[in-house]
């Protein structure tokens, strides 16, 4: 009966295209496989550009808002001119430049923690911690809202003149050391 069985070709066409079909499903299961992993490191892509896109804008923009920001002070009060600035932030610039003009110097740091919101809805909210030094320079550090990477760091020097009893306070971000993070 097994001799019958060996020497006959019967069923040898359905064993052959069994084992193709499973090494065809093999296949493609691999492929399935590496597309979806992929496919999650694309969007992890895209969510971690987006980060970075949206600390180097709140740079950029912070940026061009002191570009434009100084403040002047007689030592009774403060004028600042040029751009608005960010509510927080511009508040204590100055009130710590009302108190360096009154006394000629500063003895202590300020701090001081904005967000800044984008309008565009993918880019993240960013948290901007700022600190002003005793010598009006300041410190900013930016993160996403969200606590994920890409925190980024920027310092920005301040000339301070004085004329007459008056002080004026300005910010050099042309040579602002800014420190991209990656993730």
């Amino acid at each position: 009966m097994l001799q019958k069985l060996s020497k006959s070709n019967r069923g040898a066409s359905s064993m052959i295209a069994l084992v193709v079909f499973l090494l065809s499903s093999l296949a493609g299961v691999a492929v399935l496989t590496t597309a979806t992993v992929n496919a999650g490191r694309y969007t992890h892509q895209i969510d971690d550009q987006q980060k970075y896109l949206s600390v180097s804008s709140a740079i950029s923009l912070v940026k061009e808002e002191l570009a434009d920001f100084s403040v002047t002070s007689n030592g009774a009060s403060c004028t600042a001119a040029g751009s608005d600035l960010f509510g927080a932030m511009n508040n204590t610039l100055l009130a710590q430049c009302e108190d360096y003009a009154k006394s000629g110097a500063l003895t202590e740091t300020k701090s001081v923690v904005f967000t800044l919101t984008a309008n565009a809805e993918k880019l993240y909210a960013v948290r901007v911690e700022m600190t002003i030094g005793a010598d009006m320079s300041l410190d900013m550090r930016f993160a996403p809202n969200d606590a994920g990477g890409y925190v980024s760091t920027m310092k920005v020097l301040c000339s301070v003149t004085s004329e007459a009893g008056s002080y004026t306070f300005r910010w050099d971000v042309a040579s602002a050391q800014i420190t991209l993070a990656t993730a």
